[in-house]
Protein backbone atom coordinates (compact mmCIF):
# COMPACT_ATOMS: atom_id res chain seq x y z
CA UNK A 1 0.00 0.00 0.00
CA UNK A 2 1.06 3.52 -0.82
CA UNK A 3 1.73 6.11 1.39
CA UNK A 4 -0.22 8.25 -0.99
CA UNK A 5 -3.33 6.93 -0.10
CA UNK A 6 -3.79 8.55 3.16
CA UNK A 7 -3.27 11.57 1.74
CA UNK A 8 -5.75 11.03 -1.29
CA UNK A 9 -8.79 9.88 1.25
CA UNK A 10 -8.03 13.30 3.24
CA UNK A 11 -8.12 15.89 0.00
CA UNK A 12 -11.15 14.03 -0.91
CA UNK A 13 -12.67 13.99 2.12
CA UNK A 14 -11.98 17.97 2.79
CA UNK A 15 -13.36 18.54 -0.37
CA UNK A 16 -16.81 16.41 -0.03
CA UNK A 17 -17.03 17.76 3.48
CA UNK A 18 -16.32 21.56 2.29
CA UNK A 19 -19.32 20.87 -1.09
CA UNK A 20 -21.59 19.69 2.28
CA UNK A 21 -21.34 22.40 3.79
CA UNK A 22 -21.64 25.04 1.06
CA UNK A 23 -25.16 23.05 0.26
CA UNK A 24 -26.51 23.17 3.37
CA UNK A 25 -25.97 27.12 3.71
CA UNK A 26 -29.35 28.95 3.22
CA UNK A 27 -29.99 31.38 0.92
CA UNK A 28 -31.06 33.84 4.00
CA UNK A 29 -27.62 34.63 4.53
CA UNK A 30 -26.49 35.91 0.95
CA UNK A 31 -27.20 39.60 1.10
CA UNK A 32 -28.67 40.96 -1.91
CA UNK A 33 -27.69 44.50 -3.26
CA UNK A 34 -29.42 47.03 -4.88
CA UNK A 35 -26.39 48.31 -7.04
CA UNK A 36 -26.49 48.55 -10.38
CA UNK A 37 -23.51 47.35 -12.61
CA UNK A 38 -21.32 50.30 -14.07
CA UNK A 39 -20.32 50.67 -17.48
CA UNK A 40 -16.31 50.86 -17.60
CA UNK A 41 -16.35 53.08 -20.21
CA UNK A 42 -17.91 55.78 -17.42
CA UNK A 43 -16.09 58.68 -16.04
CA UNK A 44 -15.77 57.94 -12.06
CA UNK A 45 -17.94 60.51 -10.06
CA UNK A 46 -18.84 60.85 -6.80
CA UNK A 47 -21.56 59.44 -4.43
CA UNK A 48 -25.14 61.23 -4.58
CA UNK A 49 -24.02 62.99 -1.52
CA UNK A 50 -20.62 64.13 -1.96
CA UNK A 51 -20.61 68.02 -0.87
CA UNK A 52 -17.51 68.76 -2.75
CA UNK A 53 -15.02 67.67 -5.33
CA UNK A 54 -10.94 68.07 -6.06
CA UNK A 55 -9.32 66.99 -8.82
CA UNK A 56 -5.54 67.59 -9.96
CA UNK A 57 -4.45 67.13 -13.37
CA UNK A 58 -0.87 66.81 -13.58
CA UNK A 59 1.32 68.05 -16.04
CA UNK A 60 1.01 68.75 -19.99
CA UNK A 61 2.81 71.81 -21.97
CA UNK A 62 1.59 75.14 -21.93
CA UNK A 63 3.07 77.14 -24.59
CA UNK A 64 2.17 78.02 -28.30
CA UNK A 65 5.31 75.74 -29.72
CA UNK A 66 4.60 72.90 -27.26
CA UNK A 67 3.67 69.40 -29.21
CA UNK A 68 1.44 68.19 -26.13
CA UNK A 69 -1.03 71.05 -25.36
CA UNK A 70 -2.69 70.48 -22.11
CA UNK A 71 -6.43 70.52 -21.90
CA UNK A 72 -9.27 70.23 -18.99
CA UNK A 73 -12.61 69.06 -19.35
CA UNK A 74 -14.90 70.09 -16.60
CA UNK A 75 -18.44 68.09 -17.00
CA UNK A 76 -21.49 68.78 -14.66
CA UNK A 77 -24.19 65.97 -14.99
CA UNK A 78 -26.15 68.02 -12.09
CA UNK A 79 -29.37 69.65 -13.42
CA UNK A 80 -27.80 73.21 -11.29
CA UNK A 81 -25.20 75.56 -12.81
CA UNK A 82 -21.92 74.72 -10.44
CA UNK A 83 -19.37 76.96 -9.65
CA UNK A 84 -15.33 75.80 -10.04
CA UNK A 85 -12.39 77.12 -8.75
CA UNK A 86 -9.58 75.97 -11.57
CA UNK A 87 -6.10 77.06 -10.38
CA UNK A 88 -3.56 76.71 -12.57
CA UNK A 89 0.52 76.11 -11.86
CA UNK A 90 3.29 77.01 -14.50
CA UNK A 91 6.44 74.97 -14.21
CA UNK A 92 9.38 73.65 -15.98
CA UNK A 93 11.34 70.28 -17.25
CA UNK A 94 14.37 69.78 -14.87
CA UNK A 95 17.50 70.04 -16.36
CA UNK A 96 18.92 66.41 -15.87
CA UNK A 97 21.13 65.42 -12.47
CA UNK A 98 24.67 65.88 -12.09
CA UNK A 99 26.25 62.80 -11.68
CA UNK A 100 29.42 62.97 -9.50
CA UNK A 101 32.08 60.38 -8.86
CA UNK A 102 33.45 60.47 -4.99
CA UNK A 103 36.87 61.37 -6.01
CA UNK A 104 35.74 64.42 -7.85
CA UNK A 105 34.33 66.23 -4.70
CA UNK A 106 35.95 69.24 -3.80
CA UNK A 107 34.78 73.08 -2.02
CA UNK A 108 33.03 73.86 -5.10
CA UNK A 109 29.05 74.11 -5.07
CA UNK A 110 27.64 71.80 -7.37
CA UNK A 111 24.10 73.73 -7.27
CA UNK A 112 25.27 76.64 -8.58
CA UNK A 113 24.97 75.22 -12.52
CA UNK A 114 24.03 71.97 -14.17
CA UNK A 115 26.07 71.12 -17.40
CA UNK A 116 25.36 68.25 -19.48
CA UNK A 117 26.89 67.08 -22.44
CA UNK A 118 24.96 65.15 -25.74
CA UNK A 119 26.23 64.34 -28.79
CA UNK A 120 29.47 66.77 -28.66
CA UNK A 121 26.71 69.48 -27.52
CA UNK A 122 27.52 70.71 -24.10
CA UNK A 123 24.49 73.11 -22.33
CA UNK A 124 24.41 74.50 -19.07
CA UNK A 125 21.76 75.79 -17.08
CA UNK A 126 21.27 77.21 -13.90
CA UNK A 127 18.66 75.07 -11.10
CA UNK A 128 15.38 76.76 -10.82
CA UNK A 129 13.61 77.15 -7.36
CA UNK A 130 10.35 77.11 -6.59
CA UNK A 131 10.68 80.90 -5.61
CA UNK A 132 11.54 81.40 -9.53
CA UNK A 133 8.10 80.13 -11.01
CA UNK A 134 5.05 82.33 -11.23
CA UNK A 135 2.28 82.28 -8.94
CA UNK A 136 -0.53 79.74 -9.23
CA UNK A 137 -3.38 81.64 -11.51
CA UNK A 138 -7.25 81.13 -9.37
CA UNK A 139 -9.94 81.53 -11.39
CA UNK A 140 -13.39 80.95 -10.81
CA UNK A 141 -15.29 79.17 -14.01
CA UNK A 142 -19.42 78.70 -14.02
CA UNK A 143 -20.23 75.33 -15.44
CA UNK A 144 -23.66 75.26 -16.67
CA UNK A 145 -25.93 72.62 -15.95
CA UNK A 146 -25.59 69.47 -18.30
CA UNK A 147 -22.84 70.79 -19.51
CA UNK A 148 -19.21 71.20 -19.89
CA UNK A 149 -16.39 73.67 -20.34
CA UNK A 150 -13.32 73.12 -22.27
CA UNK A 151 -9.84 75.05 -21.09
CA UNK A 152 -7.03 74.92 -22.84
CA UNK A 153 -3.80 75.56 -20.23
CA UNK A 154 -1.51 77.41 -22.40
CA UNK A 155 -5.05 80.51 -22.81
CA UNK A 156 -3.95 80.72 -19.07
CA UNK A 157 0.08 80.63 -18.84
CA UNK A 158 2.79 80.33 -20.98
CA UNK A 159 5.41 77.68 -19.81
CA UNK A 160 6.77 74.43 -20.87
CA UNK A 161 4.75 72.59 -18.20
CA UNK A 162 1.47 73.37 -16.64
CA UNK A 163 -1.13 71.77 -14.18
CA UNK A 164 -4.20 71.69 -13.18
CA UNK A 165 -6.20 71.82 -9.43
CA UNK A 166 -9.71 71.76 -10.28
CA UNK A 167 -12.30 72.09 -6.54
CA UNK A 168 -16.05 72.45 -7.00
CA UNK A 169 -18.84 72.76 -4.62
CA UNK A 170 -20.84 70.70 -6.39
CA UNK A 171 -19.88 66.56 -5.30
CA UNK A 172 -21.14 65.43 -8.75
CA UNK A 173 -18.87 67.69 -11.07
CA UNK A 174 -16.66 65.25 -13.23
CA UNK A 175 -13.19 66.38 -14.87
CA UNK A 176 -11.23 64.52 -17.40
CA UNK A 177 -7.47 66.39 -18.69
CA UNK A 178 -5.88 65.35 -21.96
CA UNK A 179 -2.87 66.62 -24.54
CA UNK A 180 -3.40 67.41 -27.57
CA UNK A 181 -1.43 68.13 -29.88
Amino acid sequence: MSRRLPVVVLVLGSLLAALLVDRSLDDASVVESDATAIDSSMFPIASPGALSSTWFCAGGTADEEAFADHAILILNPTDTAASVTLTTYAGVVAPPSIVVEPDDLDDETPEESTTTEADDETTTSAPVAAADLPEPIVQTIEVGPQTRERIILSEIVDAPIASALVESGVGAIVVEHEVIS
